[in-house]
């Protein structure tokens, strides 16, 4: 009955989530105008880029107005020199209704970076060559990041002790959906020298976070990552992770302290034959978590299927 009643809650948060993020900021279409060349857009409307846009500024297109659409056009946004904090794709604080599609952005220290937003939908994006991370939306509401595409992970750059993170998707929102994207980290070099950052495919920011579903996404590196993280609900947070695949990453699904998820139909994996030995891995780690229910998923070769107080299928809590 406990059980029945937790699957029927959690179609009822995709649901919820889902109409909520389907039905926020809509708006009719306008024409299409030119992306100005200093990337400066300063009036509600819809943008197309005519072109690759190959940047040397600090902002690749700076978005400041509400009710903005980009579409890449099947183009690409580059940083033209290496990659260096301090540089953004598309920066859109503050700002409600943005959309962002169809195209590629690159080499950036943050990819898009909309803080304190609105209804922000990326969606067909190719983020190919992430120095740090991909999407960032702190403080965020009603989001829906669908139908990406993450690679290009980049192992080779030196950073501040403080940033030693390579991180798809980082967000503290209050109702989000995360779904059909495509994660792909390729490990280089050999397999006894494993990245010296910790890799986060989708990081749901402490105490902010509120009503989100991550599902339907595939995650996977070439190698068993150490420190790699698939989906981290951070301290406080809660979510619904549900329907994905994760590969290879040495904490499938990882719950904070005092977070609360129910994470259920994902398949979790990891093959020890593919890269360095990994001395623990695990499919959900929830030892501090306030409540997690996990049931009707799939582990393959974890060295712990699932750390928690108490047995699957129950609700999951205790001490840090």
């Amino acid at each position: 009955m406990a059980l029945h009643a937790c699957r029927r809650s959690a179609r009822m948060a995709v649901f919820a989530v889902v109409a909520a993020c389907l039905t926020a900021g809509a708006r009719p279409g306008t024409a299409w105008q030119p992306i100005p060349a200093a990337g400066i857009l300063s009036q509600p409307g819809s943008y197309r880029l005519a072109d690759d846009l190959l940047v040397e500024r600090s902002r690749g297109i700076e978005v400041q107005a509400d009710d903005v659409t980009v579409d890449l056009g099947g183009h690409a946004l580059r940083f033209a020199g290496p990659p260096r904090p301090g540089t953004y794709g598309i920066v859109a604080n503050g700002r409600a209704n943005l959309k962002v599609g169809g195209g590629v952005v690159g080499g950036f220290w943050y990819g898009i970076h909309a803080s304190d937003s609105r209804g922000l939908r990326v969606e067909a994006v190719h983020f190919d060559d992430i120095p740090y991370i991909a999407i960032n939306a702190s403080a965020a509401q009603d989001m829906a990041i669908s139908d990406n595409v993450f690679t290009g992970f980049r192992y080779d750059i030196e950073k501040d002790p403080r940033d030693h993170y390579v991180i798809a998707i980082n967000t503290g929102t209050e109702r989000a959906i995360i779904c059909n994207n495509r994660f792909d980290a390729q490990v280089k070099g050999t397999t006894d020298d494993p990245p010296a950052v910790e890799t986060v495919f989708v990081l749901l920011s402490a105490d902010v976070t509120r009503d989100c579903v991550v599902a339907h996404n595939t995650m996977r590196a070439t190698t068993v990552l150490s420190r790699g993280y698939g989906i981290w609900i951070a301290t406080g947070a809660q979510a619904l992770v549900a329907n994905n695949t994760i590969t290879n990453m040495q904490y499938a699904v990882c719950l904070g302290r005092a977070a609360t998820a129910v994470v259920c139909r994902n398949r979790l994996s990891v093959d020890s034959a593919a890269g360095p030995t990994v001395p623990e891995t695990c499919g959900v780690s929830a030892t501090g978590a306030t409540r997690c229910r996990e049931f009707d998923n799939q582990f393959i070769g974890f060295s712990i299927p699932v750390n928690a107080p108490q047995t699957p299928g129950t609700d999951h809590g205790g001490a840090d």
